[in-house]
């Protein structure tokens, strides 16, 4: 039997953001027609790029990414680690990522932790801190993903590695 493998690349009207997915199967890596790359933390999760958004009064950029994974129910942490550089070279640390019903933890790094679901796509947020309006794409944002089952347990090993988005334009809020 062969297995058939989609990659999705959609345009959103509001946003010159591109949504850019990987799914199952595929090369961790793949880039749309403008340059926009994404790199997945793990070949057995969908990773996607929804938007990114930047506030010129916060001097704040949110950059809207989604998850979702076949496997068996899952604890998802995404460390604080890694943030973001621009075309000048400038580095932005991650101020905060927020999924449903996640919250913060410290010990053994500082983590935001969830609870991912098998099969359901969930949407969470990356913000950037200090970034000026004059930034109109950052080159790089990366950071460090690691999976476990939910309810603990053996038969699987933590997933873990970086995701890394390139080419990214942020559009900013007027």
């Amino acid at each position: 039997m062969k297995k058939v493998v989609l990659l999705v690349f959609l345009s959103l009207s509001l946003t010159s953001c591109s949504v850019l997915n990987i799914l199952l199967g595929i090369n961790p890596k793949t880039c749309n027609d403008k340059g926009l790359c994404l790199t997945s933390f793990s070949p057995y999760y969908e990773f996607a790029i929804w938007d990114c958004t930047g506030d010129p009064v916060s001097q704040t950029v949110e950059v809207t990414v989604s998850i979702k994974h076949p496997l068996r129910n899952q604890e998802v942490n995404f460390f604080y680690k890694g943030g973001a550089y621009d075309e000048n070279g400038n580095s932005f640390s991650i101020k905060e990522i927020k999924f449903p019903n996640s919250h913060t933890e410290r010990m053994f790094g500082h983590r935001e932790s969830f609870y991912s679901p098998s099969g359901v796509m969930l949407k969470g947020k990356i913000v950037l801190r200090n970034v000026l309006p004059s930034v109109k794409k950052l080159k790089l944002l990366e950071g460090y993903v690691k999976c476990y089952y939910e309810d603990g347990g053996s038969g699987q090993e933590p997933i873990k590695g970086y995701y890394k988005i390139k080419n990214l334009d942020i559009n900013w809020k007027k």
